[in-house]
This record gives C-alpha cells, structure tokens and sequence, in this order.
C-alpha cells in the first residue's frame, strides 16, 4: 500500500542458538566458506529430480535460478528443503566471481577445488531439523489435514475482510522455524479476495498455520500499497493536460522547451474507428470504475496543430483536481520503465519467458478511494482519485513506488511484514526518488507531497523520516529514522493500529521504511554520490543479495556487497547504515 500503515512479522536469526533439547540451529551463511555446502545435497534448478533417497541427507539446496552481472559474477539462489519440503525463511544467494575454471554446478563449487577467489554466500539455512520433525503426526502429511489448513484461511479471511468471497489460491506443507527456533511442519496458505471493500480493492491474505494444531504462526496480505486483431491498429503519439493545482497543469505533447510542457504519450490509434487507446508495448491503462477490463479512450480523427501535432485528448477524464490521471499514468508508467532500463540495464518487470511484462494500471479504481496499491496476484497497480486529502493517485512518485513493489516481488521477495516489509516499503520511496530524479533532474526526498492538498504537507521524508512526528516521539504513531526505535514502534502499533494482525502489520512497514529511506538518502547526497548511483546498488541489492526474510542489518551486509560488486565506495554504504544505528561491523 502507499499510505503510511504497515505489519508486523518478527524473524530471529540465532547462530547456533537454543533454549530446548531440540532446536534447530540456524546458520548466518555470511560466516561460512562455500565448502561447507557439502553437507547438503544440491540439486540444479534445471532437473525434475526432486525427491530424495534414504541414503541421501534429508536436507539439501535447490537451485532456483542464477544471474551474471556486469563483472561476470554469477549469483546462484538458492532454497533449503527438508525430505523435499522447502524450509520458510532459508534462501540463500551464492556469489561465484569469474574464473578461468567456471564453475558449472554449487555441487563442484562446494567441493573446493574450483571456488573462484572472492567467493561468498548471504542468507540463511538450518541444521538438525530432523531432531524436532522425525516425530511428527502423520496427519500433516495427508490431503485431509491440507484441506483444513485451507478452509482455517479462508474463516480466517472472511473475519478480517468481511467477505466469504474468498478464492482457495496457495496450498503447501513446509517447515517452519519458530521464534524460539523449534521446527515445526506448517501450511503455507494464501486466499484471493478480488472486491473486500466500496473501493473494490483486492487482498491477498497469507497465513502460516502450524500444520497439526492449525494456530497461526503469521499472516500478511500480500496486495502492497501504492484489441480487435480484424482492425488495423497503428502506433501514435497522443497527449493531454495532467497534473494538479498543486503540481499546476501539465502537457504531455512533446514541447519539453516549454515550462510544464513534457513529453507525448505513446498510443495505439484505431484507424477505422477513429479512437486512441491509452495502451502501447509498455502499458496499459484501465477505467477502474469498470468491472470488465475497459481501456482507457478517446476519440482522435486527425491530429491536433495546436498541440505539437499529437492525438490530443486535453482533460480526458478530469476529476478531484486532477486535470486527467489516466495521462498521468501513462506518462509515469513509461518514465519508470525507460528509468528502469537505462540505469540499471534490466526490464522493471518480466513475464515467465524472462521478456518484458506490460505494465497494468487501473486509474479511477474504488470509489474516492484515497490510496494505490500493487498487487502481485494480477500483477497490477491500483489507483484511486482521492477525495478529502489527496488529489488522483496516479504521480509519476506513487505509480514507481507501487511498481516496484513488483521488481522487489520478482528478485528479493520480499515478505511484506516486520524488517523485510519495511525494506521492501524503503526500495519503493526510493524508486519514487530515482524516478523523479530520471524525469525532472532532482529528487524531492518526499513522498507524495505532489498529490496531498495540505499545503507543505507529504506522507513521508526521506531526509529526516521524523518530520511526520510533528512533535511526538518517533514510532510513537510516526515514521522512525534509526533502528534504535524499530522495538517502540512495534510496541505502539497496538494503540494506532489495533490488534487485527494485517492492521498492525501494514502501520509498521511504512513507518518502520524510514530506517533505508534516510540511509538512502544519506547515501544518495554523500561526496562523489548521487540518486542515481545509490538506487543502483540499491537495486543490485534486491536482485542479487537480499533474501525474502532480511532483516536490517542482513540487508545492510547486501548493500555493503553489492557496492562492493559495482566497484563503488563501500565505505560510505557503511557510514550511512551506521548513522541509522545499524551496524555493518559484522558484515
């Protein structure tokens, strides 16, 4: 979501920690060389074997995909199973530099001989599960008791939402490793909601439930807030006015000379119809008050002389100052993806074949519905037009906040709770920044200040996060700036936010993104730095070195690593964590 709530999901991590006769072991892989994988049996991602024999280890990694960056590192990702049901929080990333040898397999990299120099892992696996697992009821292995898991989320679902509209989606047994590290067999268990409010928002809940006595370990939802082939269709520029009275009014019709004036908007053109169509290779805009899928349009015979010679649509769809949000989107969802492309090389989003995923936006979505949201089922961003305090969703800053909600989903994956949510809020606001900065040359350091009415006004600050506190202690219903107040923070969501799990949940990942929005920021204005190059390892971060459940100071290591990999100033990642309480001493 874009607002400022958030949630709660707690993940410790005890190097070889214990408080039972039987505990599983966790292992900061950080600490590790490369060969002691050779206790685990590895299987490439590009094999059907995935079962095990009894003379085999019951626990072994399996490769999910790898990448080379530009230095010709490969990154191999990989995830833990147990008798072949994956571990919840064990992935791993292995980093192999190039070498004259190669390395085909991590089984031949772990056995010694063939580890390039430099070499390392980041994440975490465990041992001696089998101590607090080898006795468990058979029930939990049986479709029966699969079946309750599932019918427990969706009553569960129906509590929190209101609804019994609820789709059975995700259905899986894994082990889980509690806060007090006893392993634990446990569904994994996700329903769809498609409509749960008047604003016909989705949600996504998921629901961690021990798999004999069906408690609930944890729960998040998942929805992250902020053609006729017989007709000819020909590509064209097209335009209109956009913006705000805050932003004041836009034309998006190529006149970039002209204060206000920016670029045209990329369309298809319907010649026999004479109609434009807000849609093109890169994306797509939806009328969100429709229930089908209906593409945003307008009549366009000839193009118009006054306007650059663009199809023009002037205020297409004008509503609560906003001029016409749907051109605001189409303008903000092709600046980001060219932003995307261009200083990090990759596509923001990809399908399953690895190519470029167009971009779904829904503008005008819910009724004065005051927010947006990205949800990774549809792989769509949800806008609404706001109402009391916000003018239409639809800014460049909001649109690259929610979609890259969808890069964190398809690298690091993020879970959308406790740290690792409020990292994953983090990477947002600083796309928002990147995307400014790649647009109009300077970044804000503010989100959503161009969509509040109030004056002076935004959601929140990256230069000093605290500035939402307005007096009041950070944490204490408002944004923190260092790790020191995460604990308070957590403590107080009771008060703000009620004790409704996915309430809680959501305050806390949005106030608790302050911590990385001001390392960003520090980082981003340090001597021989900027947006540009602090998003950049930022990004390499998410795709090479966090893992779905990091936690500050885990994720912090995997900035230290990736600038490490982009030759850039480690030293100064360092000082910027540092000055937001955490450490990067153990990294």
């Amino acid at each position: 979501m874009y607002r400022p709530v958030a949630r709660y999901l707690a993940v410790s991590v005890c190097l070889f920690g214990s408080i039972s006769a039987y505990a599983a072991q966790a292992v900061d892989l950080s600490k590790q060389p490369i060969s002691m994988l050779k206790s685990y049996m590895m299987t490439p991602f590009n094999t059907r074997a995935r079962s095990l024999t009894a003379t085999t280890t019951p626990d072994q990694l399996t490769e999910l995909r790898r990448t080379v960056d530009q230095n010709r590192t490969t990154h191999i990702r990989v995830q833990q199973t147990h008798n072949g049901i994956p571990v919840w929080g064990a992935d791993a990333v292995v980093h192999m530099p190039a070498s004259p040898v190669g390395v085909r397999s991590l089984r031949n990299a772990a056995s010694g001989p063939q580890v390039a120099p430099g070499s390392s892992m980041n994440g975490v696996i465990y041992q001696q599960l089998d101590a607090d697992l080898k006795d468990a009821p058979k029930q939990v292995f049986t479709k029966a008791q699969a079946e309750k898991a599932m019918n427990k989320a969706l009553s569960l679902a129906k509590s929190a939402y209101g609804t019994d509209q609820a789709q059975p989606k995700e259905n899986k047994l894994m082990v889980y490793v509690d806060k007090d590290q006893i392993a634990h067999y446990a569904f994994l268990v996700s329903v769809y909601l498609k409509k749960v409010t008047s604003n016909r928002i989705p949600a996504y809940p998921f629901y961690i439930l021990d798999a004999t006595t069906l408690n609930v370990y944890k729960s998040w939802n998942d929805v992250k807030t902020i053609d006729n082939a017989a007709m000819a269709v020909e590509k064209v520029n097209g335009g209109g006015f956009g913006g705000n009275p805050k932003t004041k009014q836009l034309s998006y019709d190529g006149l970039t000379s002209v204060p206000k004036h920016l670029r045209s908007l990329a369309m298809q053109r319907n010649g026999a119809a004479q109609t434009c169509s807000l849609r093109n290779d890169e994306a797509v805009i939806f009328d969100g008050r429709e229930d089908a899928d209906v593409v945003m349009s307008f009549p366009c015979a000839e193009a118009d002389s006054k306007h650059n010679m663009v199809y023009w649509d002037g205020s297409l769809d004008r509503i609560n100052g906003g001029y016409s949000p749907a051109n605001d989107a189409m303008y903000a969802g092709s600046v980001i993806q060219e932003m995307y492309q261009q200083w990090l090389g990759v596509p923001m989003l990809v399908n399953t074949t690895g190519k470029p995923m167009l971009l779904r936006m829904y503008a005008h979505f819910g009724n004065e519905w005051e927010n947006a949201a990205w949800d990774p089922k549809s792989a769509a961003i949800y806008l609404g037009d706001g109402r009391n305090w916000s003018y239409p969703l639809t800014s460049l800053g909001v649109v690259a906040h929610e979609v890259s909600h969808g890069f964190t989903s398809q690298h690091s994956d993020l879970v959308y709770a406790e740290q690792s949510g409020c990292m994953d809020e983090a990477f947002s606001d600083m796309a928002a920044q990147a995307a400014e900065q790649f647009s109009v040359g300077q970044a804000s350091w503010q989100i959503g200040s161009e969509i509040v009415k109030a004056n002076n006004s935004a959601l929140r600050y990256l230069d000093q996060p605290s500035k939402d506190c307005q007096g009041r202690t950070p944490g204490d219903g408002c944004s923190i700036d260092d790790a020191s107040q995460y604990s308070y923070l957590v403590e107080t969501s009771y008060e703000y936010a009620g004790r409704k799990e996915k309430d809680r949940q959501e305050y806390i990942v949005h106030l608790g993104s302050g911590v990385y929005n001001r390392a960003f920021y520090l980082l981003a204005t340090m001597p021989e730095w900027d947006v540009k190059k602090a998003f950049t390892v930022m990004a390499e971060a998410n795709a090479n070195y966090w893992t779905s459940t990091s936690t500050y100071a885990q994720g912090a290591c995997g900035v230290m690593k990736a600038a490490s990999a982009l030759h850039d100033d480690t030293a100064a990642v360092a000082e910027a964590f540092n000055k937001v309480g955490v450490s990067t001493k153990d990294c």
